[in-house]
């Protein structure tokens, strides 16, 4: 028989044998697509192009000789398989070579060569045995091995190598054999017997450049096997859970045999342990190396190269007795190169010894190490007096041992705990002692200005009643009546601003207050002034004239442009925003509000 270049729209079988035995306790019909013959003999099938299993064996047994496979898959190879998955038939899509399963199912490849074959799995049992004898498996990949064995997926059953040749395959776990678990069976001392082979060239890019094995790994027995040139990341021939459960051979260089990790060495600047105060940080650089049974160092992903978060390995960091200590901060981390880096946590806790954990969480794409755990002695030591504070932080139920540090000076106070600033001695305050302390007003005294204040307008406004009752009066009359009257007015005003200056300064305060007391000057020696001037005219002119002494008209519009210039500098000052409110302080440091009027405020007739 000759097969080549073959491709299919569907995933199926390119073989599918269902015999007819007698079990015993029913007859079981015959299936075939080869009629009916249990024996395929001198066939070449090549370039097969869509994928599912070669030859699909159920029942009864079943032989191929003199075959040739060659150029199998290859659509998996350049990842380009466009075929549609066939649900309707059990196994098909699982293996490239074989499918056997139920009890009865038993192939023999004798003689039969397998080259450039691509795939997940090259052979799959379930329940079932195979031989191979005479054969050559050379130039493939699967991707999980060429046989593959897992009986917690029911994937069981002895397999035999006689005289065979394995030379140049390629995959991820196990080229040649992936066995993570298979059952020992009540009597079986031999599970998986391979003899008279050579393994040659055969790489993993993970684990296992020959072999992975699992639990009862102890019953895989090589006898007269060659090994050369075979490469993996992890175990260039033998990958196995430990020293003491691996395959039976006779002799094999322990260069090419590993195991999962199983134990650890400190390596950074604290192997003996660590000591630390409560709350302390742990010191940096503390490095843990995993080793396997046979004292090689496990390596895992490194800087630049292609990662898969799946592949990592994770761990956490904490103590053995967490009720009486725990950690603190990044507590989670992953290894990295050759190391696993213990982060800088915190660790707070009671005095006493302890074990600081690196606690595995997910073995990434290692199997389940042989160690759950790398510890490393940690004391926290007992806490002393000044300047320490031992004291819990936040809502930790657990006391902390520290001396207080502040993030920013205290400006001359004393830092009494973590940036907390003792001001008692100096005349600020605040966290920092940065904040000036306010000056205080003195509220009885503002009371007694403001009733004073009060007092005084009441007794001016009598005088003004009284000098309006006695107008006419020639001591009145003399002084001059209605600039008697402003005067008075002017006293008024400057009284009020009096009760103005006990608030406490805001803009319209600044203003008022201005408007008040330059109005009330204006009013007072204004009235004054122009009083003053008209007696100067009138006694002092040394020339006689019609024109003697000051009307009344011009001396009352000199008072109101006196009162009108402060006005409307005022009014500029609001139309400008020129005004402000500035904090300023006394001589021995209170803070207080002042008015900051602009350099025009100068520009005034008191000066003149």
């Amino acid at each position: 028989m000759e097969v080549d270049n073959f491709e299919s729209t569907t995933i199926r079988e390119f073989v599918n044998y269902e015999a007819e035995i007698e079990t015993g306790i029913t007859r079981v019909p015959v299936r075939s697509n080869i009629d009916g013959k249990n024996t395929i003999n001198n066939c070449k099938v090549s370039n097969i192009i869509s994928p599912g299993v070669l030859f699909r064996v159920q029942w009864g047994p079943f032989n191929i000789s003199n075959c040739k496979f060659r150029k199998i898959h290859e659509c998996y190879k350049y990842n380009n398989c466009t075929t549609v998955e066939n649900t309707d038939k059990k196994y098909v899509k699982e293996a490239e070579l074989l499918i056997a399963y139920e009890k009865y199912g038993s192939v023999i490849f004798e003689n039969t060569n397998i080259d450039q074959m691509y795939g997940d799995i090259g052979a799959l049992l379930y329940v079932s045995s195979a031989l191979l004898r005479y054969c050559n498996v050379t130039n493939s990949y699967f991707k999980n091995g060429f046989l593959h064995l897992d009986g917690k997926k029911n994937e069981d059953g002895p397999f035999s190598v006689d005289s065979s040749n394995f030379e140049n395959n390629a995959s991820e776990i196990g080229t040649i054999f992936n066995l993570p678990f298979f059952s020992r069976g009540k009597t079986a001392t031999v599970f998986i017997s391979i003899k008279n082979s050579t393994f040659i060239n055969n790489t993993a890019s993970k684990f296992g450049g020959v072999i992975f094995s699992g639990e009862n790994a102890d019953l895989i027995n090589f006898s007269n096997c060659t090994f050369k040139d075979n490469h993996a990341k992890f175990g260039n021939v033998f990958y196995a859970l430990s020293k003491d459960v691996i395959p039976t051979v006779e002799y094999i260089n322990e260069t090419d045999i590993s195991t999962v990790p199983s134990n650890f060495e400190i390596d950074g600047n604290r192997v003996d342990g660590i000591s630390i105060l409560s709350g302390e940080s742990i010191p940096e650089g503390i490095k843990f190396k995993l080793f396997d049974d046979y004292e090689h160092q496990i390596h895992f992903p490194e800087e630049g190269s292609k990662i898969n978060f799946d592949d990592l390995v994770l761990f956490n960091v904490e103590a053995n007795d967490t009720y009486n200590a725990y950690t603190v901060g990044q507590t989670k981390d992953y290894c990295w190169g050759e190391v696993c880096v213990l982060p800088p946590v915190k660790v707070i806790g009671n005095p006493g010894n302890y074990i600081l954990n690196l606690k595995f969480k997910s073995y990434g794409m290692y199997p389940k190490f042989a160690i759950d755990s790398a510890g490393i002695p940690l004391e926290i030591r007992e806490c002393g007096g000044k300047p320490y504070i031992n004291e819990a932080i936040g809502n930790s139920p657990l006391t902390s041992c520290y001396i207080p540090k502040c993030e920013f000076d205290c400006n001359g106070g004393e830092c009494v705990n973590n940036d907390l600033c003792d001001c008692k001695d100096i005349n600020l305050k605040g966290k920092y002692c940065n904040e000036y302390t306010k000056l205080e007003r003195y509220d009885l005294f503002d009371t007694f200005i403001i009733i004073i204040s009060y007092i005084i307008i009441l007794v001016i406004i009598i005088v003004i009643g009284i000098t309006i009752c006695f107008k006419n009066s020639p001591v009145i009359k003399g002084g001059g009546f209605e600039f008697l009257i402003i005067i008075l007015i002017g006293l008024i005003i400057n009284t009020v601003n009096a009760i103005f200056l006990t608030y406490e300064k805001t803009k319209d305060i600044c203003y008022q207050t201005y408007l008040f007391s330059n109005t009330g000057f204006s009013f007072v020696f204004g009235s004054i002034f122009v009083k003053s001037f008209r007696i100067y005219k009138i006694f002092c002119q040394e020339k006689k004239s019609f024109d003697i002494g000051f009307s009344r008209e011009k001396m009352y519009l000199i008072i109101t442009l006196m009162t009108l210039f402060h006005w409307i500098m005022a009014i500029l000052w609001l139309i400008l925003k020129k005004v402000s409110v500035q904090i300023d302080h006394t001589y021995d440091g209170k803070e207080f509000l002042r008015c900051e009027y602009p350099l025009s405020k100068y520009i005034r007739y008191r000066n003149i």
